[in-house]
Formats: structure tokens, sequence, C-alpha cells
């Protein structure tokens, strides 16, 4: 049988590429680590600056019911000296959900690879920590202003928040804004924050 000379003769197989393309290059995954945790103390921050705008009119609340029920007039009046003044309640509140605020942005900011969240996280950083031991501070203060018998009432419950509060100041309050400041002034963080800012400029 002779070929069909009408039909075009296939095209050779294309032999398979013998070396591989250029990688694109991974995405350090440090930002959304930082961005997740700020996020999550911004949140607590605000849920407990929240909690502490309202803190009077519940502990109105619970001074109420604790006159009307089987707790000593004693207790009630240690409880009672145990209470910061209502300005410093307040005036903590408003700075504590300014800080929450300002934290909150910069993390959704650096979660979105943008400079200017690392700037606000910076400023939240800078704020933070003499804010958190003005906090620590004043905390002791007006456990010490409390009167001895009052104190020994509830010495357990004071203790207690005391450390706590110590603990969490000092971890989040004061350890996470020294790892951000640290961390944002590595020379590689620098350069990459720098390639963030040159490839927001080159898409506009």
């Amino acid at each position: 049988m002779e070929n069909d000379e009408s039909r075009p003769a296939e095209p050779p197989a294309t032999a398979p590429p013998s070396e591989m393309g250029d990688l694109v290059p991974q995405r350090s995954g440090w930002p959304t680590a930082i961005a997740v945790s700020a996020i999550v103390v911004a949140s607590l921050g605000l849920a407990g600056g929240c909690c502490g705008m309202l803190s009077p009119l519940m502990t109105d609340y619970f001074m109420g019911m604790a006159a009307s029920g089987n707790m000593s007039q004693e207790l009630i009046d240690s409880m009672q000296a145990a209470q910061p003044p209502i300005v410093w309640i307040m005036s903590a509140s408003l700075i504590g959900l300014a800080l929450a605020s300002l934290l909150l942005t910069g993390g959704i900011g650096l979660a979105r690879r943008r400079a200017g969240g690392i700037g606000l996280c910076k400023i939240w950083a800078w704020i933070s920590i003499p804010w958190t031991m003005i906090s620590l501070v004043a905390a002791a203060y007006f456990q010490l202003r409390v009167p001895a018998e009052a104190r020994q009432m509830g010495a357990g419950f004071q203790y207690f928040g005391l450390a706590f509060g110590a603990c969490y100041g000092l971890t989040i309050g004061i350890g996470f804004p020294v790892f951000m400041l640290l961390w944002f002034s590595r020379a590689k963080i620098k350069d990459e924050v720098a390639a963030w800012e040159a490839e927001s400029r080159a898409m506009i």
C-alpha cells in the first residue's frame, strides 16, 4: 500500500524540558504569625477596656446584691475599699481601648504586608512599655491604700490578683512589645519591609 502523499507529515514529538524553570520565591511566614498574635492581644485589650468602662456599674450592682444577702458588712466594706478610684478606672480603660485599637490596626496592616502596619505596631510598643509599668505601680499603690483589716480579709484574692496582673503585664504589656521592637530592628526584616514598599509603589 502506497503512502498518501497528500497527508501532512506529523510533527516530531517535542522532548520534555531538561531544565527547571525559575521557582517562585516562598513568602516568609513571620508577618502572619506576628499579626495574628497582635490581633489576639488587641482583642483582649478591647475586651478589658470595655469591662473596665462597665466595672463601676457592675461593682454597684454586686455590692447591692451582697448587701441584700447574707454577706457581712465588714466584707462588703473591704470589697469597696479595694476598688481603685473611678477616675483611674475610667482613664486607664480609655487608654487601654486606644492602645488596643492602635495595635489592632497595626496587626491588620502587618497581615497585609504593609509597612504602615509595622509603624503602628512600633508606636504601640513604645507606648505600651511605660504604660504597663505605670499601671503595675498604680495597682500596687491602690492595694497598699486598702486598710490593713480589709487586706487581711481578702488577702488571698488580692495577692492572686496582683500576681496575675503582674504576670500578664510583664508578658503582654512589656515582653511582647520588646520582642516586636527587636524583631523589626533586624536588618533582614528591614530589607524585606523595603521590598513590600517597592512592590506597593509598583502596583500603583
